[in-house]
């Protein structure tokens, strides 16, 4: 059953995966996107009321999210399964990568692929990938669902600016964000050893991790579970970030690094190099000397540095927060039109 909306502004379900410890990039994305929307769009943020682990937590997960549905709704990562007890026809759902699907075989690869990815595919009216490079998998995997595929990009989560720091050639810090197997710690231990530095790891480090550490020499400290201000903290009192990881979906700490002000060495792969345009030194993450003479130019070539520091501020300014917010809230309108083909007077679902 409808009725009328009591004013012009449109209802937005924005629903979100359960919280998460650690570093948390997907949440800051949409509380930034939230945020930046326009007047006329009335966006609600949804939190899962449990992780998606095992068939009756999504079922769970399912269930709420049905009973929160808006005039227009939007999956905005990690529980795309949700999906499927949405009105399609109002349903955005947005893909940040494969990694996981990557990473599985056999049986439990066929169905996972089925319930995250070719069902909800299917229901939703809109797919929006974070990056080319995500468009271009999805045309891969499922070539059928490119007519309903846009590239909508990840914003720069709010209160990262400007953080001046003198370079500390005689000992600069080196920040590593992330520790999962596709961060590639494993390859920059090495590229590190011998050089003069300190390396700042974000993100719970696994035994095997530690001991690489440990041997390597190599002076480091470990942070896990940063607040937004520690997390800023360790940005403005990094001197390199590095990123040069070997999957990704995006690429945010390039962005990150950018408007803080640093110097950011990442991979040469999409979509990290899309990402970073002409604000990061590249590296081969299957290179351990690549990443090495990356990391020794942006320290012993100033003018070089000041350079990716400089572009890098431009490079951010292209992934602003009203921009990323604007490109959703057209889609947010196109959407609501069609549910309603005489826009006076807008309905919304009790």
């Amino acid at each position: 059953m409808l009725k009328p909306l009591t004013s012009p502004r449109i209802p937005v379900a924005l629903f979100s995966r359960a919280k998460h410890t650690g570093y948390y990039s997907m949440e800051r994305v949409l509380e930034a996107v939230h945020k930046s929307l326009p007047p006329h769009i009335d966006g609600r943020i949804v939190v899962s009321p449990t992780h998606a682990q095992g068939f009756w937590r999504r079922l769970w997960c399912a269930t709420y999210v049905a009973t929160k549905r808006s005039l227009v709704n939007h999956i905005t990562g990690d529980i795309s399964f949700a999906a499927l007890a949405l009105p399609g026809n109002r349903t955005i759902l947005t893909v940040h990568d494969f990694d996981r699907l990557y990473s599985l075989t056999g049986l439990r690869a066929a169905l996972f692929r089925l319930i995250y990815f070719e069902l909800p595919f299917r229901r939703s009216r809109l797919i929006t990938a974070i990056s080319p490079q995500i468009a271009r998998e999805i045309e891969q995997l499922f070539p059928w669902a490119k007519p309903k595929t846009v590239v909508i990009p990840d914003c720069l989560p709010a209160g990262f600016r400007r953080i001046p720091k003198d370079f500390c050639c005689e000992c600069p810090t080196v920040l590593q964000i992330g520790t999962k197997p596709n961060k590639n710690l494993e390859s920059l231990v090495p590229a590190l050893q011998g050089l003069s530095c300190e390396l700042h790891v974000v993100g719970p480090l696994s035994e095997k991790q530690r001991s690489i550490l440990r041997d390597s020499g190599i002076r480091y400290r470990n942070s896990v579970d940063l607040s937004e201000t520690d997390l800023l903290k360790a940005y403005g009192e990094a001197d390199i970030v590095s990123f040069v990881s070997t999957y990704e979906g995006f690429g945010l700490p390039i962005l990150e690094a950018n408007a803080i002000g640093r110097p950011v060495l990442t991979s040469d792969l999409p979509p990290m190099s899309e990402v970073a345009g002409q604000a990061a030194c590249l590296a081969n993450p299957d290179d351990i000397e690549s990443i090495r003479q990356g990391l020794i130019r942006i320290t012993t070539d100033r003018e070089y540095r000041s350079w990716l520091v400089e572009k890098g501020y431009e490079n951010a300014a292209r992934y602003s927060a009203d921009e990323i917010a604007r490109q959703f809230a057209v889609w947010y309108e196109t959407i609501a039109a069609e549910h309603l083909c005489d826009p006076q007077p807008r309905f919304e679902p009790i």
